[in-house]
């Protein structure tokens, strides 16, 4: 039986991904006398991929039908592996070719050199000329690993959060993005079991939302006015993920809140973005990047002309993925079934 549809999660969803969207309009290169803006983006990265775990882990548990034998697992396996890998390889090559001859003409960032670069969506994701995709990779491989528990009762598993945690403190490899795996397991995890308690939690949340958002935003403040300081103390260190732990923990009540707010009712946009999470993800720096190359060959983002480029290339990279979702991938029955 279908899983009653979650509005409030489709909101978060859609402000996940425009939080994405927002961190991506400056990819590696970043516009003189701007230093303002690599401040938002430094403190948005703080909590904005840790939030969007989170929700991957609700969803995906929230969608979960139980496992009862070694087959049934094996079946899940392959429906992810359908649901996430195609679309991971398929961008990943249209990147590659995007970067590799459109960057004879055009600006771009991170280009490619050689074509022994395309190896590197396998070994490192997180360091490969299509980057921003990692987050299809290490989602396929955290919903294989935590199926089997997700397959037991809750209480079962729920205490392995503790220990997930405390792996986000050590260093890990970039190969196969380990890192990033064991970083987002927790936030994953809790997001699981928030979906399987959502409705004693969301009772909570609209009782101390105010507080949890207040205690948020004054902490976004804080981050962004000792960013700088706070990344060079803490860099090297055992402890050097802290920040983006605690900020990313104290992101997730008061974003929720803030979806749950009675005014969000009126927020139908969000809701819309929510619908079109994957398609955004997948196609949103392709956007950025083709309108941001074509707009340097004829005038500089520098100084006050970011301002000009900022709410442009926003928009690009959402609304040029939902109008190809809309207008062409989903006349293509293939791509359709690939890019949900």
């Amino acid at each position: 039986m279908a899983r009653e549809r979650l509005v409030d999660i489709d909101r978060a969803k859609g402000l996940a991904i425009a939080l994405v969207v927002l961190g991506h309009v400056v990819a590696r290169e970043p516009p003189k006398d701007a230093e303002w803006f690599e401040r938002v983006k430094g403190v948005v990265y703080l909590f904005h991929m840790p939030f969007f775990m989170f929700l991957s882990g609700f969803v995906t548990y929230y969608a979960f039908k139980p496992l009862s034998s070694v087959r049934d697992y094996g079946t899940y396996v392959w429906r992810r592996f359908v649901r996430l890998i195609p679309a991971y390889l398929l961008f990943s090559i249209i990147v590659f070719l995007a970067k590799y001859y459109g960057g004879r003409v055009l600006h771009v960032d991170n280009p490619v050199q050689s074509f022994e670069q395309f190896w590197d969506i396998f070994i490192r994701p997180g360091k490969s000329f299509s980057e921003y995709l990692w987050y299809v990779y290490v989602l396929f491989f955290l919903t294989v690993a935590c199926a089997p528990l997700f397959a037991l009762p809750m209480r079962r598993w729920a205490w392995f959060i503790a220990p997930c945690i405390g792996l986000a403190f050590l260093p890990m490899t970039e190969y196969l993005a380990l890192d990033r795996f064991f970083f987002y397991l927790p936030f994953f995890l809790f997001g699981a079991v928030l979906a399987g308690r959502w409705k004693a939690v969301s009772q909570s949340l609209d009782r101390l939302g105010a507080m949890s958002l207040a205690a948020f935003l004054a902490a976004l403040i804080l981050c962004y006015l000792v960013l700088t300081d706070m990344q060079e103390s803490v860099a090297g260190h055992w402890y050097a993920n802290a920040p983006k732990l605690l900020m990313g923990a104290l992101s997730i009540p008061a974003l929720l809140a803030l979806v749950r707010h009675p005014a969000a009712s009126r927020w139908t946009l969000l809701s819309s973005l929510g619908d079109y999470t994957f398609p955004i993800y997948l196609m949103n720096t392709l956007a950025i990047g083709g309108v941001k190359g074509v707009m340097l060959k004829w005038v500089s983002w520098d100084g006050w002309m970011f301002l000009l480029f900022l709410p442009i290339l926003f928009v690009a990279g959402i609304a040029i993925p939902v109008l190809i979702k809309r207008h062409v991938i989903r006349r293509v029955r293939v791509l359709n079934q690939m890019i949900a």
